[in-house]
């Protein structure tokens, strides 16, 4: 069975996500968490700073600027549903579980060194990392070895 079939990934389900791989949605996922878990607010600069870190790899998946946008929008309002639907603990649960699939799919070269990059990168758009967001993004660094076992 595909990762996918073992974890169902909420996030990429719906109208408008059927033509986008998990592990895309995946990655909208987790930035969107970093951008919120550590003060509660999505800021402009931190959604243009995914919107920017997706772009590359869905354009080499044949999306156009416009069908990344809407993916973007689609995600954020797909994250707050999880968020009011499920609880903070579903929306942890799922980041844990995105953040597991991704380590696997790219393993320890440079896909989690770009993934921690995209990553910082949201992190870093308002201005400042939180400790929070430090501690997420550290997280993902130490399960990389764990990944690989």
């Amino acid at each position: 069975p595909s990762p996918s079939s073992l974890h169902p990934n909420p996030f990429a389900s719906g109208p408008g996500w059927s033509l986008v791989p998990d592990l895309l949605a995946d990655h909208v996922f987790c930035q969107l968490f970093i951008a919120h878990a550590a003060d509660g607010r999505m800021d402009d600069v931190e959604i243009e700073a995914i919107q920017r870190n997706i772009t590359p790899v869905a354009r080499r998946l044949g999306h156009s600027d416009a069908a990344i946008t809407r993916l973007v929008t689609e995600g954020i309002d797909r994250y707050w549903d999880l968020l009011a639907d499920q609880g903070p603990g579903a929306v942890t649960t799922s980041y844990r579980e995105a953040i597991q699939r991704l380590l696997a799919a790219v393993g320890q070269g440079q896909g989690a060194g770009d993934l921690v990059e995209g990553l910082a990168n949201v992190a870093a758009a308002d201005g400042h990392i939180d400790d929070m967001e430090t501690l997420l993004i550290d997280a993902v660094v130490d399960r990389w070895p764990e990944q690989m076992a």
